[in-house]
């Protein structure tokens, strides 16, 4: 692909050369270096594993905190922390040591179909099962517990709505325009549909007189204020009926064609090289 956001990946994909961890701590040290900035979600990338490097060599990372990108990449750790500012979906997280007899007992005792089994730590809806009947429940328990912990989530019905607050290059706190992610042929927003389209449809406009968008606005905006984040979040949102339901925060950029962050820009007049430079430049002050 030749547009804008795929040439800039590419360029960002290619500036260093990748190498075994070992060697790339070796010419992190001894390389002068002023910030750390992470473009990998999931274990070893958005769960404060970058930060822990960025104190062993002395330098800041882009972003939030250390304790925020943790919480975030741990969605039952999320949903508890943030339930105190915005309503969260009902649900419950089992271990893998819980057998696994028991953990399907007590899903039958405490869940009604249709719901969510995610990986506890995964990124991207990867490994996410949506659970239409207690039929197939015990094998997709079984396929998650065999390599992460349980999380168990009630499905909120109604659409998805994608909210991103970022600094600008003053260091002011905006946000860009909200993305409403609209089901086609996907069940919901799967991780597939993240990356093959015509499966959901992606709305972002700079207009925000939609009560609803205005609100789920709100919602971020205090979210992002009331646990001090910097740089830029994405929050994950359910307009049900009864309201808005948070389901997660992001905060690693991604720019890929079928995510809601690059419609926000282009909606909101911002190119993602833009958006980078504002990042690193407000972090190195």
């Amino acid at each position: 692909r030749s547009d804008a956001v795929s040439t800039t990946l590419q360029r960002l994909s290619q500036a260093t050369r990748a190498l075994p961890p070992a060697q790339a701590l070796e010419r992190l040290v001894q390389r002068p270096i002023e910030a750390l900035l992470t473009l990998l979600r999931g274990k070893g990338g958005n769960d404060g594993s970058v930060h822990a490097i960025a104190s062993l060599l002395g330098v800041p990372v882009v972003g939030s905190s250390q304790r925020a990108f943790q919480q975030a990449s741990d969605k039952h750790l999320f949903g508890q922390v943030v339930s105190d500012v915005a309503a969260t979906p009902y649900s419950r997280r089992f271990t893998r040591k819980i057998p696994l007899d028991s953990v399907v007992d007590e899903i039958r005792e405490d869940f009604l179909p249709p719901l969510f089994l995610k990986p506890a730590s995964a990124e991207g809806s990867f490994g996410t099962e949506y659970i239409e009947s207690l039929d197939d429940l015990r094998s997709s328990v079984s396929k998650i517990l065999a390599f992460d912990d349980l999380l168990v989530q009630e499905r909120i019905a109604g659409p998805e709505l994608s909210v991103s607050i970022t600094q600008d290059a003053r260091g002011n706190v905006v946000a860009l325009p909200p993305t409403v992610v609209k089901q086609e042929k996907a069940p919901f927003y799967t991780r597939l549909a993240k990356r093959r389209p015509g499966l959901v449809s992606l709305h972002s406009a700079s207009n925000r007189d939609d009560a609803v968008i205005e609100e789920a606005e709100e919602i971020a905006r205090d979210i992002y204020d009331d646990f001090d984040y910097t740089g830029l979040v994405t929050l994950d949102m359910i307009a049900g009926d009864e309201g808005i339901h948070v389901l997660e925060a992001n905060m690693v950029p991604t720019l890929t064609a079928h995510t809601p962050l690059r419609h926000q820009l282009k909606s909101g007049g911002m190119h993602p090289t833009n958006l980078l430079d504002a990042l690193i430049r407000n972090t190195l002050g």
